[in-house]
Order: C-alpha cells, then structure tokens, then sequence
C-alpha cells in the first residue's frame, strides 16, 4: 500500500489490464458523465487561472498575456501566478490585508495544484483495469530491484464529482481573488487642479 490507501500490483510476466469483471464496460455512461463533467468544470479552473495571470500581465488588454501564457502547460501558469502575484501582495499598503491576502492566495495555490493532480490522475488514468471497489491504475513505477508496478487509486464517479465540485467552487474563488488584490491596489491619484 501507498498512500491514502492506494494499492500497487506487481507486473508478473505479462500485463492483462482489462479487469477480470470488464467493470467499466458495464458502467461506461456513469464514468463518461463523470469524467466528462470533470474535464468541463477543470476547464473553468484553468481559465479563471489564465484570467488571473493575464489580468496581471496587463489589465488593459489580454492580449500580450494570452501571448506570454500561450506554450505553458496549467503547473507553470500556477508558478507564473505566484511569481506575478507575490510581490504584488507585498505591496499591498495596508498590513492587515497584505497578509490576508497572501495567506489566501496561499490556499488558492495548493488547492490548484491537488486539482491539476486529481486532472492528472482522471486523463491518465487506464480506465479499462476499473475494478468494481473504483480502483484503477493512474501510474507505472518500477521498484528499487527494476520490478515494474502499477499504481492504483480509487476514482469513483462520486470522487470525481466531488472533485466537479470542488474546481467550480475554486474557480470562483480565482475570479474574486483577482479582484480583491487589484482593487487593494488601487491608490487614489490626487486631482490636479488647474490655477
């Protein structure tokens, strides 16, 4: 056993991996709804995500942020946030907010990063060695004596729609975090008056 429970198997000679049950054949249209709910609500993660680092790239167009953004994959947007974001939060004036916002923002990062491995582990996953316990292999590894093993994690279509759940609430969370450090930002430009 790994951890939380995940279980390896040990490659004999040769690798069967359709489950002895053919457990995904019989429940394919449950698993295709999950999975596919999923995939649609890390989508919206990830463009709250792209929001976030184009907004800060220049909040007057997204245009040279999309270019910047364009070739990296989702955990280097999330490097990219905190480097642009980081020293941003430092400048925030007020104390109390400053570290607010950076223990928020803190949250934020860590809980993008579980969902992009939950993404991993759904897109990668080899769906047809499903057994009826929701286990399934999501990695190949090969121990210290070269034996290879499978690594396999239980993914239930209610996991992945906790995990629906969890990415649309944090999408949220990146839109109106965006806003809260923008707006903490803001200095008031003293009128110029003219004499």
């Amino acid at each position: 056993m790994t951890k939380n429970n995940d279980k390896t198997e040990t490659l004999e000679q040769y690798d069967f991996p359709w489950s002895e049950d053919e457990y995904i054949f019989a429940n394919k249209s449950e698993y295709a709804e999950a999975i596919g709910d999923f995939l649609i609500s890390f989508s919206n993660l990830e463009s709250a995500l792209n929001l976030l680092v184009v907004e800060m790239v220049n909040d007057r167009s997204h245009d040279l942020g999309y270019k910047v953004i364009k070739s990296l994959g989702y955990a280097n947007k999330i490097n990219l946030a905190r480097d642009l974001y980081l020293p941003t939060i430092h400048h925030i004036p007020n104390n109390k907010i400053r570290e607010r916002r950076k223990n928020e923002f803190e949250i934020i990062l860590k809980k993008l990063n579980q969902l992009g491995e939950s993404r991993n582990k759904i897109a990668h996953a080899n769906w047809v060695t499903l057994d009826k316990n929701g286990y399934v292999r999501t990695k190949i590894k090969s121990d210290e004596t070269g034996t290879v093993q499978f690594i396999r994690i239980k993914i239930t279509s209610s996991i992945m729609k906790k995990w629906s759940g969890q990415c649309d609430q944090n999408a949220s969370k990146v839109y109106k975090f965006k806003e809260k450090v923008l707006s903490s930002m803001r200095i008031s430009v003293p009128q110029v008056v003219n004499i």
